[in-house]
């Protein structure tokens, strides 16, 4: 299995009213907007599909959440053909007396069990998060926001 390592940075800030209670009809994908990388969500998306059909829909991918409180935790997801096999999360902070880093906690999860627990990234798959980006992020009423590209 080929490990795909892949960054969605998408840096777009709206300052909008909530589009909650708006119909669907009335809300527009932006997928032409840059993020901080200068990559639009489309050129993201793009590179995206190329490296699945190169390497195939079998990847594994980490999320790291980091506090200032010293307490850092990962999250490993593995893909393989499409569907998501299993979730392993580790919880770490760090002893303030020897400066030594502790897990606290930790779980793994396969296909039986996959999100049983709270803690940790969602176990879906990188197709999944661009949908959750595209519809829960890049979306805006167009009729009450100005866009400048």
């Amino acid at each position: 299995m080929k490990t795909l390592i892949l960054i969605l940075a998408v840096g777009l800030f709206f300052s909008c009213e909530e589009n909650e209670n708006l119909p669907q009809s009335k809300l527009t994908v932006v997928t032409s907007l840059e993020s901080q990388t200068g990559i639009s969500y489309s050129e993201s998306i793009g590179n995206r599909n190329e490296l699945k059909n190169k390497n195939g829909n079998s990847y594994v991918y980490h999320t790291k959440f980091a506090s200032w409180l010293g307490e850092d935790s990962i999250t490993e997801v593995t893909i393989i053909d499409g569907i998501v096999i299993s979730r392993v999360y580790e919880h770490f902070k760090t002893n303030e007396t020897n400066g030594r880093v502790e897990i606290i906690d930790s779980y793994s999860e396969t296909t039986s069990n996959l999100g049983v627990h709270e803690k940790g990234a969602v176990p879906i798959t990188i197709d999944a998060l661009y949908s959750t980006c595209a519809s829960d992020y890049l979306t805006v009423d167009v009729q009450n926001n100005t866009i400048i590209l």
